[in-house]
C-alpha cells in the first residue's frame, strides 16, 4: 500500500497540509506493500454520494481564512491524485480547494503564516527531491528548505509555531526498508534524523510524533511514538508485539487516541484500527475480507472515524464514516470515488488539521 515516488508524483502533494496547526503510502496506509487500498494510478473521482456542490477552484492554501486554518468539520482528500478537495461530513458541497502539479509529489501548509505551502518538488521521475516554500504550488520563485537529497518525501508538517518542519523520506541511492524522520528549521539548515519511518504525524500540541517503523526481525512495521524534545528515545507502543503491518497513524485532536492502518498477519486487505495513546485497548473497526480500508482520520470529537475503502463492488469503494468506539458500526459512504488517492483529514471543531499534512500522511514505499 505504499506507492513509489514516481507512482505517488501524481498523488502530490498536501500530503501533510498538516501544518496546519501542528500542524503525508504504500499506498494505502498499507506501509510497503503494492497495490494500495486506496492508492490507484488513474483515475477520475466520481460524483459525491450525496449530492456535491458544485466545485470551486481556490487561489490561497485555505478555506479557513487565516494561516493554516482550515474550515472546521470538512474532511479534505486527494481526488485522483491531482487535486485536494473538501467535503462535509454527509457527503455535501464537495469543493475544488487547489489543483496539485504532477511535479509536487507531497505538500503541507504553515499554520502560521497565511498561504504559505511547503512542498516536495521532483522535476521528472529521475531526479532527486528537493523541499522548498513558495505561496503557491510552483517551483517559480520558491525559496529552498532542503536540497534535492532524497528518492522520496512523505509526511510533511510543520510545528504549531511554525518554526520546524518535520518529514519523512529516503535518501537518494538508499536500499534500505524504511526511510528516515527528519526536523528541520523552517529557515533552512542541516536536517537532523530522529529515527527510522515510514510516515509519520505531529500531534496538535507539536511535542510528541507517532509514527511506523519497520521491524526487520518481525518483518512489518510496528508503531512509534517520541517527544520532539532534543535527546529523546522512541517508545513502541503497544510495548509488544501485535499482529499486524502497520500503516500511517494519526492522533486524534486531543492527542490520546491513535488510528491507524493494519494489515493482518497472513492477509491481503487493509482494515483500520484505534489504540489509546499508551498502546493498550486496540479496537479493529472493520473487518472486511474483500474491502481495503485505509487512511483514517478521528473526527471532530473523536467519537467517529474517516476512511477510504476500495471495494470489489466499485459501487461502493470512496470515503466512509463509522464508529470510532464501536467496531463495525454506523459505516456511511460519503462520497462514491473510483479512484482516490489514500489521503483524507478530517478537520476539528475549530478547523485546524491537526498533524501531517491536512492529517494527510501516505507511507514510503518499501524497498
Amino acid at each position: 500500500m505504499k506507492f513509489s515516488m514516481q507512482q505517488t508524483v501524481a498523488l502530490a502533494a498536501l500530503t501533510t497540509l498538516a501544518a496546519l496547526v501542528a500542524l503525508g503510502g504504500a499506498a494505502c496506509g498499507g506501509g510497503g506493500t503494492s497495490g494500495s487500498a486506496s492508492a490507484s494510478a488513474s483515475a477520475s473521482a466520481s460524483a459525491s454520494a450525496s449530492a456535491s456542490a458544485s466545485a470551486t477552484t481556490a487561489t490561497g492554501v485555505t478555506d479557513g481564512g487565516i494561516g493554516g486554518v482550515l474550515a472546521s468539520n470538512k474532511i479534505y482528500y486527494w481526488d485522483s491524485n491531482t487535486a485536494i478537495r473538501s467535503v462535509n461530513p454527509d457527503g455535501t458541497s464537495d469543493t475544488l480547494i487547489a489543483s496539485v502539479p504532477s511535479t509536487v509529489i507531497s505538500a503541507t501548509i504553515n499554520p502560521v503564516v497565511a498561504n504559505q505551502y511547503i512542498f516536495a518538488y521532483q522535476p521528472d521521475l529521475v531526479s532527486n527531491v528537493g523541499i522548498y516554500s513558495n505561496t503557491t504550488l510552483s517551483i517559480t520563485g520558491a525559496k529552498s528548505i532542503v536540497n534535492p537529497l532524497y528518492a522520496d518525501v512523505v509526511s510533511l508538517q510543520v510545528s504549531p509555531d511554525g518554526k520546524t518542519l518535520y518529514y519523512v523520506a529516503r535518501p537518494s541511492g538508499s536500499t534500505e526498508v524504511d526511510g528516515n524522520l527528519y526536523t528541520v528549521p523552517m529557515s533552512g539548515g542541516a536536517a537532523t534524523v530522529l529515527d527510522k519511518a515510514e510516515s509519520a504525524q505531529l500531534n496538535a500540541k507539536g511535542d510528541i510524533l507517532v509514527y511506523s517503523q519497520f521491524v526487520a526481525g518481525i518483518g512489518r512495521a510496528q508503531i512509534f511514538k517520541r517527544s520532539t524534545a532534543s535527546g529523546s528515545t522512541a517508545v513502541q507502543v503497544p510495548a509488544a508485539t501485535i499482529g499486524y503491518d502497520t500503516f500511517v497513524p494519526q492522533w486524534n485532536k486531543n492527542g490520546d487516541k491513535i488510528v491507524f492502518t493494519g494489515l493482518p498477519t497472513g492477509t491481503s486487505q487493509h482494515d483500520v484500527l484505534t489504540m489509546k495513546a499508551d498502546g493498550s485497548s486496540i479496537l479493529r473497526l472493520t473487518n472486511t475480507p474483500t474491502i481495503d480500508e485505509d487512511a483514517a482520520s478521528f473526527g471532530p470529537d473523536g467519537s467517529k472515524v474517516a476512511y477510504t475503502a476500495i471495494d470489489t463492488d466499485s459501487s461502493k469503494s470512496g470515503i466512509y464514516t463509522a464508529s470510532a468506539t464501536v467496531a463495525s458500526t454506523g459505516k456511511s459512504q460519503v462520497l462514491l470515488l473510483t479512484s482516490i488517492a489514500d489521503r483524507i483529514y478530517w478537520t476539528g471543531s475549530n478547523g485546524r488539521a491537526l498533524g501531517g499534512a491536512f492529517g494527510m500522511p501516505r507511507s514510503l514505499k518499501r524497498l
